[in-house]
């Protein structure tokens, strides 16, 4: 029993903590305050979207907006690699139409990307320390913000082949990094630098003015966010997405993002760990009364004694006798009595080395007691006596 409890212990115990890790493990670059950690965007975000709700997605991206409809709403993706399946980004472009936002921040898009968005970009190693612009109102309003994060490194598009595409911003050299496109009644917008989100850029310098400036194109309506973040690691943001990994999909995340599969799930894990912590216990069995052996002998004794003495039947008592001691006699010397003449009384006194007068008194009595119809009580005590001192003899 305590090994079955021991073992459902840590069944349970697991079944927590995959619960939680689904949604821990997303949430917990949000919560580090390592140089690629994202503390102190998540800590600011709410002083530029007022009131905004913040939900961990920890499924695909078409698994998370299949056949929902969101409205004043933003999807984030922040990754150093976004490689998305086709149903990805139909599911992104259906969100934007609807009058939402997409805002996608990685260093480096898959072909099928490029090719959905209708753009270019290229990825090349510079060996100097790059900066980064962003456009206002027609102007480059604010100025350079440089972080030797980003040195010998530089990301840009290289081609704009959309009709909805606006420049949003640049680096150093002048080339296209932050981008808009126009979906219907809302945008997706690509960024090229995810680190601007790390705790290191927005500590450094007054970089975070360019942070919140390029969230400032996003509608400060937005109310929801849902945030794509790869799984936590020490490296930070250096991670892919990748749609068509089955690794994004997770059952217990599934519940976990559904509130009343959250909570019939807590619950079910309180109802068990009750019934395992009240039901493991030793249970202990009612030890029955068990009552003492009955002296049977005694009451046999007893019993047959009240019978013949209410009888008054003296020769019935005188026989059980003598057929007890003859039993006797047969089991310990070995001696037959079915004829007991005076050949038998011989051999008997020798087998018993008894004294003569113990074998002449039990013999005569045991004569009397045979012959008489009606034994007086005197012959049956004394019968009695002679047979008791035999057995002590």
């Amino acid at each position: 029993m305590k090994k079955t409890t021991f073992h459902i212990i840590i069944i349970l115990a697991m079944a927590i903590f995959c619960g939680s890790a689904a949604v821990a493990q997303e949430a917990r670059n949000r919560a580090s305050k390592g140089p690629r950690g994202l503390y102190v965007f998540n800590d600011q975000l709410k002083e530029v979207f007022p009131g905004i709700r913040i939900k961990n997605v920890t499924t695909t991206i078409y698994k998370s907006l299949q056949d929902i409809r969101y409205t004043n709403a933003m999807y984030l993706v922040t990754v150093t690699e976004f490689i998305p399946s086709l149903s990805d980004l139909q599911e992104l472009k259906n969100f934007a139409r609807q009058g939402n936002s997409v805002f996608i921040s990685c260093r480096y898009m898959s072909d099928e990307a490029r090719d959905f968005f209708d753009v270019t970009d290229t990825f090349s190693f510079t060996g100097k320390e790059d900066s980064i612009k962003l456009e206002k109102d027609g102007q480059w309003a604010m100025g350079y913000f440089g972080s030797r994060m980003f040195t010998g490194y530089e990301s840009s598009f290289h081609t704009l082949n959309g009709r909805n595409i606006t420049v949003l911003g640049r680096n150093g050299s002048g080339k296209a990094n932050f981008i808009r496109i126009k979906y219907g009644s809302g945008a997706v917008y690509i960024h090229l630098m995810p680190l601007v989100f790390t705790n290191y850029f927005l500590l450094e310098k007054e970089n975070y003015k360019y942070t919140q400036a390029m969230l400032s194109y996003v509608p400060r309506s937005t109310d929801e966010m849902l945030w794509k973040q790869p799984r936590y690691s020490r490296s930070g943001s250096g991670q892919s997405y990748n749609g068509n990994d089955k690794s994004e999909f997770s059952f217990m995340s599934v519940i976990w993002d559904n509130p009343n599969l959250r909570w019939a799930f807590l619950l079910g894990l309180l109802v068990l760990f009750l019934l395992l912590a009240f039901g493991s216990r030793r249970r202990q069995r009612i030890i029955p009364v068990i009552q003492p052996v009955q002296n049977t002998t005694f009451e046999f004794a007893q019993t047959m004694g009240d019978l013949y003495f209410n009888q008054r039947n003296n020769n019935a008592i005188a026989a059980k006798k003598i057929k007890y001691w003859q039993e006797y006699v047969r089991n310990h010397y070995n001696l037959s009595t079915r004829e007991m003449d005076q050949e038998f009384w011989e051999h008997l006194g020798k087998k018993s080395a008894l004294p003569r007068e113990v074998i002449k008194n039990l013999e005569v009595s045991i004569v009397r007691a045979r012959n008489q119809r009606n034994l007086p009580d005197t012959d049956l005590v004394h019968l009695s006596n002679s047979i008791d001192r035999f057995y002590k003899s």
